[in-house]
């Protein structure tokens, strides 16, 4: 069993954490809301047009891995979601010719004001124009559009250099600095503006189409901006033209100010605008403003004049509603302001209180290594408030990842997992727990001369020593192998689920016990756990069932009258009158055990064991080392045929 268990630690590092390209949020056709890697169409780099994206799961902010399941995009939604975003900044006067066009000094320093997140819209969203903003009397509507190059940070900023900058930025946007000349400048008094009252109503920053990574746009100074107006183009320049570049921009507003992971920034808007204009071409009702980044894309929104407020973009988002159902936007008004409540902020403590209760649930079902379902969370921490299930789960998502090391998603049922098989969309019914990020697990299983030495010194000493192999083995790694987890049991499991995949995916009880009685493990044959498990063994048939609880291990009845005789029978459990009843049963992957492991993973695993570890002696009589690289490939390659098609990963 010890070479199985000297590769156990690979299987968490083939789950590797890939570098999105464009990170896009959407609603998909199946009324769902995802966050993805656009795919973009041939022959242009603009995110809004693309029509499907590959599902990332876990946290752009933080850890994620972007999955090969597709999803198309019906509707794509600002890059994240308002109550992600901290603080919305914004900077006045960045470009000189700006400057010079409004009639403004060229400034000694950045110029910084905000917005509330409330102002953030989608990118396809109207823009609404309330009546405070309207024309009334001899005060006249003076809407006007400004396109900026919109910064996300990745990670916490606190009086960092300009070098340092870039290292917290996760990518770059282009956004819509919507402004209302009146308010801000007519109706400001002396000697400021009032920026917050003439840019900062709901809907006023439309971003997106996407968030893309500083791994595409190494030089955000280099890029192509401009605006049209009604497919008129009004602005038209580069962002090498800023007065302070974004590294600087980041550097000086992290003097003595957090920024926080989220948070934005609106890097001001080149010349072009209708302020100082003889003749303004102000904006008016049906006006569609279209506001583009060179390899970003472009946001396309137009002017509403409305009666009414508008809804939150949390609210609108979650209902999935095409922009033409708008009017309807009022309907289940009791359950809307109470999510909005929650979007906005307005019940802080509440919702921060109910997402730690979430993080001690979770960890409670984790410690019985069970499946925690979505209706146990809404039953046991939402109650009524079903609607706040998304805002809830982010920030308990993000507790358990940042303290425990772990992250909740979505988890399948059997018959999702065959639907998506057979080229049918899955439907997600649970939640599972996810490993530490691979790189971390790598690093503390790493041997410590002064962690061995400190082992070392704690084994008692024993002069009559044999050849008893059953004392505890030290390490000298962070991980503590010989009491952290069973892995004695993990490693049985592990191979329970090779002899499944390499059986074409599907393997009868008889074919699995013979394998098992092969390797020593008859159904009597005991399992030695570590001195943390509340017993010393196992036996194997009990351990089969506790795979079964806990959702690694499925196991079907074949034949069953009540389905005809079809394969693919009722589910079952365990019990005495199986062999005398006659009954046949098939073992297969249960869905845990294909969100936490993988095939892929699994493969590699088997194909690493198989091959072995390159021996110095292979290069006997003047022949050349065979490559392990390619044994290793051609391995994969029989085990995928083995198991009678494509290799899944986590899903």
């Amino acid at each position: 069993m010890r070479p199985l268990l000297s590769h156990l630690y690979l299987l968490c590092a083939l789950c590797l954490i890939v570098n999105a390209q464009r990170f896009v949020r959407f609603v998909s056709t199946d009324g769902k809301e995802y966050t993805g890697d656009a795919i973009l169409p041939p022959d242009t780099l603009d995110a809004s047009k693309s029509t499907k994206a590959k599902i990332i799961q876990g946290d752009i902010l933080g850890d994620f891995t972007i999955t090969d399941q597709v999803k198309p995009i019906q509707k794509l939604l600002s890059p994240l979601p308002s109550e992600r975003v901290r603080t919305v900044r914004c900077v006045g006067f960045n470009y000189a010719a700006h400057d010079n066009e409004t009639g403004q000094p060229i400034p000694g320093w950045p110029i910084l004001f905000y917005k509330p997140f409330t102002a953030l819209n989608t990118p396809s969203d109207p823009i609404p124009v309330t009546a405070g903003y309207q024309t009334q009397g001899n005060f006249t509507s003076t809407m006007d559009y400004e396109t900026e190059l919109v910064v996300i940070i990745k990670k916490e900023a606190f009086n960092i250099s300009d070098d340092e900058a870039l290292d917290h930025v996760l990518g770059y946007s282009v956004g819509h600095d919507v402004s209302h000349r009146g308010w801000q400048i007519d109706r400001g008094g002396e000697p400021q503006p009032q920026f917050s009252m003439g840019k900062g109503a709901d809907g006023w920053a439309p971003w997106g189409p996407a968030i893309v990574s500083t791994s595409i746009i190494r030089d955000p100074q280099t890029l192509n901006i401009w605006t049209k107006v009604n497919g008129e183009t009004r602005q038209n320049d580069t962002t090498a033209n800023m007065i302070f570049g974004v590294k600087h921009l980041v550097s000086f507003f992290s003097m003595g100010i957090t920024l926080l992971p989220g948070d934005v920034i609106f890097t001001g808007t080149p010349s072009g605008v209708n302020l100082g204009k003889a003749d303004p071409v102000w904006l008016v009702d049906g006006d569609v403003v279209e506001v583009g980044l060179e390899n970003v894309g472009t946001s396309a929104n137009h002017m509403n004049r409305v009666t009414q407020g508008r809804p939150s973009q949390t609210q609108r988002t979650r209902r999935t509603r095409n922009e033409s159902d708008t009017d309807d936007d009022n309907r289940d008004h009791e359950g809307d302001e109470e999510d909005g409540e929650l979007a906005a902020g307005r019940s802080d403590a509440e919702q921060f209180r109910k997402a730690n209760d979430l993080v001690r649930l979770a960890l409670f079902y984790e410690q019985k290594r069970l499946p925690l379902r979505r209706e146990e969370i809404s039953k046991k921490i939402l109650g009524q408030n079903s609607r706040a299930f998304n805002l809830i789960f982010g920030l308990a998502q993000d507790t358990l990842r940042k303290v425990f090391g772990l992250e909740l998603a979505e988890l399948q049922t059997r018959a999702s997992l065959e639907a998506e098989a057979g080229g049918e969309d899955r439907n997600a019914t649970g939640i599972r727990k996810k490993v530490l990020h691979p790189a971390l697990i790598e690093h503390a299983a790493l041997t410590d001369e002064k962690i061995l030495e400190e082992e070392a010194a704690e084994v008692p000493f024993d002069d009559d020593d044999d050849e008893d192999d059953s004392y505890t083995h030290y390490y000298g790694s962070l991980i503590s192998w010989s009491s952290a987890d069973q892995l004695n049991a993990l490693g049985i499991m592990h191979t329970i689920l090779a002899l499944i995949l390499v059986s074409g995916r599907v393997i009868t009880d008889g074919e699995l016990r013979a394998h098992l009685k092969r390797l020593g493990l008859t159904q009597t044959a005991s399992i030695t756990l570590n001195a943390q498990a509340t017993v010393p063994t196992q036996s194997v048939e009990v351990y089969l069932s506790m795979l079964l609880r806990q959702g690694y291990l499925d196991r079907v009845q074949v034949g069953d009258a009540k389905n005809g005789g079809k394969k693919g029978g009722k589910r079952a459990r365990m019990t005495q009158a199986d062999e005398e009843n006659g009954a046949t049963y098939e073992w297969r992957w249960g869905s845990r055990a294909q969100a936490e492991v993988g095939e892929k993973a699994i493969a590699q695993f088997i194909a690493e064991f198989m091959v072995g570890e390159p021996d110095e002696d292979d290069d006997d009589a003047g022949r050349p080392r065979q490559d392990v690289g390619s044994k290793l490939e051609r391995m994969a390659q029989g085990i995928e045929r083995a198991a009678g098609g494509q290799l899944s990963d986590i899903r």
